[in-house]
Formats: C-alpha cells, sequence, structure tokens
C-alpha cells in the first residue's frame, strides 16, 4: 500500500507538472492569439481609414467638378463670365451662402437688367440711383453689394432690394453685404475648367 500510495504521489505529481506546462502553453497560446488579433485588428483599421480618406477625396473632387459645371452653366445663362462667378461664388461661399442663393440673385438681377433700360423699369431706376454701371449681372451685383453696403439697414434698403430682386430682395441684404465686405477674394475656376467640368 505505500508502494501505490509512493505510485499515486508520483503520478499526481507528474499530473500536476503537465497540467502546469498545458496551462503555461494555453496561457502562451492565448497571448499570441491576442498579439494577432490586435495586429489584425490594427491592419484593417489602417485599410478602412485609407478607403474613408478615398471617399472623402472622392466626394469633394465631384464637388468641384460639379461647382464648375454649375458656374459653366450659370455663364451660359447670363452671359458673365466664369471667372467673375468664381469669384462672386467664393465670396458666398466664405459668407456662409449656397450655390443656389447666388444663382438666385444672379438669374433675378440678370432678368431684371434684361428689360433695364425702359423708362418704367424699377430694376433700372434702382441700378441708376445705386451708380450701378456695369452691363454684365456679376459685375453689377458686386457694384450693387458695394453701393447698397453704403447705406443703413432699413425700409429705404429694402425697398431697393425688392425693386432689384422681387419680393425676397430684402432676405439676400445679409449676403449682399457679405459680397461687399469680401472684394478682395478671387477666382479660383476658369472657362476652361468650367468647360472641361461639362
Amino acid at each position: 500500500m505505500a508502494n501505490n500510495l509512493g505510485k499515486l504521489v508520483v503520478l499526481l505529481g507528474l499530473d500536476a507538472s503537465e497540467y502546469t506546462r498545458g496551462l503555461t502553453k494555453a496561457e502562451y497560446e492565448a497571448q499570441k492569439f491576442a498579439k494577432n488579433t490586435r495586429s489584425a485588428i490594427l491592419e484593417v483599421g489602417k485599410v478602412l481609414g485609407g478607403l474613408e480618406i478615398g471617399r472623402q477625396l472622392y466626394e469633394s473632387t465631384k464637388a468641384i467638378i460639379e461647382q464648375a459645371a454649375s458656374l459653366n452653366d450659370l455663364s451660359d445663362a447670363t452671359g458673365s463670365s466664369v471667372e467673375s462667378l468664381s469669384r462672386l461664388s467664393n465670396q458666398a461661399q466664405i459668407a456662409g451662402t449656397d450655390f443656389n442663393t447666388l444663382q438666385t440673385l444672379v438669374l433675378k438681377l440678370a432678368a431684371g437688367m434684361a428689360g433695364a433700360d425702359e423708362e418704367s423699369s424699377k430694376v433700372g431706376a434702382a441700378l441708376k440711383y445705386l451708380g450701378v454701371t456695369a452691363k454684365d449681372p456679376t459685375e453689377a451685383l458686386q457694384q450693387v453689394a458695394i453701393s447698397l453696403n453704403k447705406y443703413a439697414d432699413g425700409v429705404g434698403k429694402a425697398g431697393i432690394a425688392v425693386a432689384l430682386f422681387g419680393k425676397q430682395g430684402p432676405a439676400f441684404l445679409a449676403t449682399l453685404k457679405d459680397i461687399a465686405d469680401l472684394q478682395d477674394v478671387g477666382a479660383t475656376v476658369s472657362a476652361k475648367q468650367s468647360a472641361e467640368a461639362e
């Protein structure tokens, strides 16, 4: 019995040793797996980050091309140069005005200027009152913005805006003030670039 007890102690000792080695090996394998998993996750993160940068680059390029094409379309509609429209667009963008608002301003002024030579034209009278001499709608809008910026806010200024842009005219006064304040902003799209964007 003592002999069997000794064998049992030796066997238990060997089994415990194997068990400990097994645990150590399992811990090592678990740590190795965790390290490999972390590396894989980091690599996936890099790939996804690269994809996001690529997506953002694509979206930015697409927006630039669409804006150039829009400037070309507006140039076709008004006869204004793409460069002067680009400058006006940059001013509006810095001021926080979207392209649709700018397009509305230019198109309304262009339509009004088409009949501005008539004696009864409200637009013609407002342009004359402000001292606007430009025949190009975009240049005229620049002159309107600068001239209106000299007047105090109030019903007189709002009345001129209505004469030039219709009922929505007073809503454009803040944009016109910003355009007047941003006269040092230049164009970023040329006629060639806008034509290529079509």
